[in-house]
């Protein structure tokens, strides 16, 4: 009866305190020693020493979270726009409600559409001297989303191959803003010049 008459006091969850400050990175150490030095780091009582800048991680996520919001806002009206949204309500929800009700109701499609097609992220900071890894952020959430986007995705290499390619055009003596027109040209004022990259 004491017990049952005590109010009841909430209390703040404390994301930083469970998975601390870089939980993707953490996450990516741990499986790094333990697959690759096969070290009992539960009980080995090993220090063990990174090169994370937790002031670039805080910056990172400042960044990033902003960001999001505003790209999972435009994904979420793209969605809402072409009635795609339609396949994640609930068909209990369309029997009680009219679609076009349902529609007028900002604030369910916006959480609906975000929980159904929620918005990914992956960033890595690194000291381009050295290669040493600054922040890592693998996902919106690790809590949910365990899978680590900056490392464990398979991506097209798109534009991280353009360092390589200027690289070799400046080892040439080329100017990076230099305009090439990829395709023949007769009567040029220029001459034609073979460029081995």
């Amino acid at each position: 009866n004491e017990a049952v008459n005590q109010p009841l006091e909430v209390q703040d969850y404390d994301y930083q305190k469970e998975f601390g400050i870089a939980p993707y990175f953490t996450e990516y150490v741990r499986q790094q020693l333990q697959e690759t030095y096969q070290m009992d780091i539960y009980r080995g009582g090993y220090s063990v020493y990174t090169t994370l800048d937790s002031r670039v991680q805080a910056a990172a996520e400042r960044e990033v979270n902003k960001n999001l919001a505003v790209l999972q806002e435009k994904a979420n009206k793209r969605l809402i726009a072409s009635n795609k949204i339609k396949k994640y309500i609930d068909p209990e929800i369309l029997e009680n409600r009219p679609y076009r009700e349902i529609l007028k109701d900002k604030h369910f499609l916006d959480s609906l559409a975000t929980e159904s097609e929620p918005i990914q992220v992956a960033l890595v900071a690194i000291n381009p001297g050295n290669g040493y890894v600054l922040a890592m952020i693998g996902g919106r959430d690790f809590e949910k989303y365990k899978f680590n986007r900056a490392l464990q995705a398979k991506r097209q290499p798109g534009s991280t191959f353009k360092p390589i390619v200027y690289t070799a055009a400046i080892d040439k003596r080329y100017s990076p803003s230099i305009e090439l027109i990829n395709q023949p040209q007769q009567n040029s004022v220029f001459k034609r010049k073979t460029v081995d990259l």
